[in-house]
């Protein structure tokens, strides 16, 4: 079996189908990480999609993509998108010299929206088992094995 060095990936919605509830449960992120400032927050990511993400993207909460390696179906990582709105006066945005163009074209009313669509990355962690077996097998390319 020849194995390529490169990866093709595709991404796929989570709840898209059943089986992805399984692969899902064996997502891992790096335990050792080397920011342990964050490590709670990195191994909350992997809880995350193992317990709760299933559910919330079910539910329209968030909505949650895998990002799988085409060459094996494993999920290399994955990602929670939210849409929402932001609250702004609008004003923040625009520099003094757009501000005064916009102002002497339309009625001041119609500037400045109060709330700003917005898209958020709710969450986003990459599989360390994933990374250590393309790791390992591009080691074994190199050294001519496989």
């Amino acid at each position: 079996m020849r194995m390529s060095t490169e990866s093709s990936f595709v991404c796929v919605p989570l709840a898209d189908d059943i089986k992805h509830k399984e692969q899902i449960l064996e997502f891992t992120v790096d335990r050792e990480a080397e920011y342990s400032q964050f490590k709670n927050k990195i191994i909350g990511l992997e809880a995350y999609l193992k317990r709760r993400a299933w559910d919330e993207d079910i539910n329209h909460e968030v909505k949650i993509y895998l990002i799988k390696d085409i060459n094996n179906g494993c999920i290399a990582a994955y990602f929670g998108l939210k849409a929402g709105m932001v609250a702004s006066s609008g004003s923040e945005l625009l520099s003094p010299e757009q501000k005064t163009i916009i102002l002497k074209s339309f009625k001041k009313e119609h500037l400045f929206p109060e709330v700003l669509p917005g898209i958020e990355i709710s969450h986003f962690a990459i599989n360390d088992d994933y990374r250590r077996r393309v790791s390992k097998d591009s080691s074994k390319l190199i050294k001519g094995g496989m």
